[in-house]
């Protein structure tokens, strides 16, 4: 009630005009311009879920926005989000001289695949934008799943710096956060881009300049561990991977750091490490899975119920699942799902505040318009998370499946040793120092008087490979 109560003092004598004219405007006026003039009335009243919904009507009659107007335009879709916006055809966003809702319209065509459109329609995206950080991002994986690798790393470049000085002048935490990870993500996409040019060492170096405490940083681990991988680096792999043992991590669990950390021990023919790993998989995260699939299949029509799930208290959520925690706090970590969250929630305090005016056809209008974006926007949320959480089960199982592969492969292996009359060089030892491929500036850590935290994402096995055979004497009887 004190926010909605702060939320209506905002709200001036010259506000209430406005939103009286634009009363007067929904009643008398019968011109092509109503639903502008009742957007721009609207607007000033700072009722902005309201006036968007105008807008969008007036865009879809055909009509385009007065340039003047563009920059309310930009305000709007940063109150509001772009849900008002979902029913516009792209086109006729794309029409529109506002920047902000040609940055929409490119979303749309990135989804559709139109990489090429995309490109063509954010190349002239002006660099003082508030948006342009993300419309520059978009650019550049666009050409880059284009193939056009240079262009690509020149946008994502060009958006890191950016977003990095947005993110110093901005003074507001979540916005300085907001725009230090959209530069984030553009150095990642660059590394990305590396990686499939088979530039591994480029790519790790880039990952390397993530700060262990981004939100972000915990998904890079994986995407570093396959460049190791392809470099036959291992041991380094493994210390990688085993990272998310960390008690500070404990709330990430990637189904595919298992079956790296099994194809690395299946590469250095240590058989028994690779079968431990498999029957660790299958025995406890794939039977904890399945009683998770249960409780989420069991509300997967619901349209509120995966929103409702992150809102609540995380203690409530582990006496659900051991899952469930830990995927409500990665979600909760989300960028999208945090701006999401903050639009829908102002959403709710405008229309609680309509609610408040006295209740005549047009503030009747007002409420249903809202009412139906934000259960929209709800139900975009509960769709997001609920994605979120069957994708993980998908990849579980999806993994499983390649954890059988490896399985197989590694009796296979062993039976072929035993066929040709050959075994592996020697069994299993502990890991050495002389094992590790280290450059000048990574040093080794004792772990005296020390915690995981210490060195997190930088340890390295020190496993010596198997693979070396040697000849069984076989002894006559």
């Amino acid at each position: 009630m004190k926010v909605l109560l702060t939320f209506l003092f905002i709200m001036g004598s010259q506000s209430f005009a406005s939103y009286n004219k634009a009363k007067m405007i929904y009643i008398q006026d019968q011109s092509v311009e109503k639903n502008l003039k009742i957007f721009k009335e609207l607007f000033q009243s700072k009722y902005y879920l309201a006036s968007a919904t105008f807008l969008r009507e007036y865009i879809e009659a055909g009509n385009n926005i007065p340039e003047e107007l563009t920059e309310w335009v930009d305000t709007l879709v940063i109150k509001t989000g772009h849900e008002v916006f979902d029913s516009v055809k792209a086109e006729r966003l794309m029409a529109q001289q506002s920047w902000a809702l040609k940055f929409v319209a490119s979303e749309r065509l990135f989804k559709a695949n139109r990489f090429k459109e995309v490109v063509h329609l954010l190349a002239p995206f002006p660099e003082n934008h508030k948006f342009a950080p993300e419309a520059i991002l978009t650019r550049g994986i666009a050409q880059s799943a284009m193939n056009n690798m240079t262009e690509g790393n020149k946008s994502l470049e060009r958006c890191e710096i950016l977003a990095k000085d947005l993110a110093k002048d901005n003074k507001k935490e979540k916005l300085e956060r907001y725009y230090t990870i959209i530069a984030e993500k553009c150095l990642i996409n660059r590394a990305r881009n590396y990686f499939q040019e088979k530039s591994y060492q480029k790519a790790i170096s880039l990952y390397h300049e993530i700060p262990k405490t981004s939100y972000t940083w915990p998904y890079t681990l994986m995407e570093m561990a396959w460049s190791h991988f392809y470099l036959e680096d291992y041991n380094r792999v493994l210390g990688l991977l085993v990272t998310y043992k960390a008690p500070l991590l404990s709330s990430y669990f990637f189904p595919e750091a298992e079956y790296l950390s099994a194809l690395s021990y299946l590469k250095m023919c240590l058989y028994d490490d690779a079968g431990v790993v498999v029957d660790k998989y299958d025995s406890y995260y794939r039977e904890q899975t399945n009683e998770l699939k249960k409780i989420l299949a069991a509300n997967k029509n619901s349209d509120t119920y995966f929103l409702k799930l992150t809102l609540g208290e995380l203690k409530e959520k582990e006496e659900m699942n051991p899952y469930i925690r830990n995927l409500v706090t990665q979600v909760r970590k989300r960028i999208r799902y945090s701006l999401d969250l903050i639009n829908l929630k102002r959403s709710i305090l405008e229309e609680m505040a309509i609610k408040k005016l006295k209740q005549d056809a047009f503030s009747k209008e007002l409420d249903e318009r809202m009412s139906a974006v934000i259960n929209w926007k709800r139900r975009k949320i509960n769709h997001f998370i609920k994605k979120e959480m069957f994708d993980f089960i998908n990849e579980v199982h999806r993994f499983s499946y390649e954890l059988f592969n490896v399985s197989l492969e590694v009796i296979s292996n062993k039976k072929d040793l035993l066929y040709k009359g050959q075994s592996l060089a020697k069994e299993r030892t502990r890991g050495s120092e002389k094992n590790i491929k280290r450059n000048e500036l990574q040093h080794f850590w004792t772990f005296q008087g020390s915690f995981w935290a210490d060195e997190l994402g930088d340890y390295s096995f020190g496993l010596e490979s198997n693979c070396k055979l040697q000849k069984v004497t076989r002894v006559r009887r």
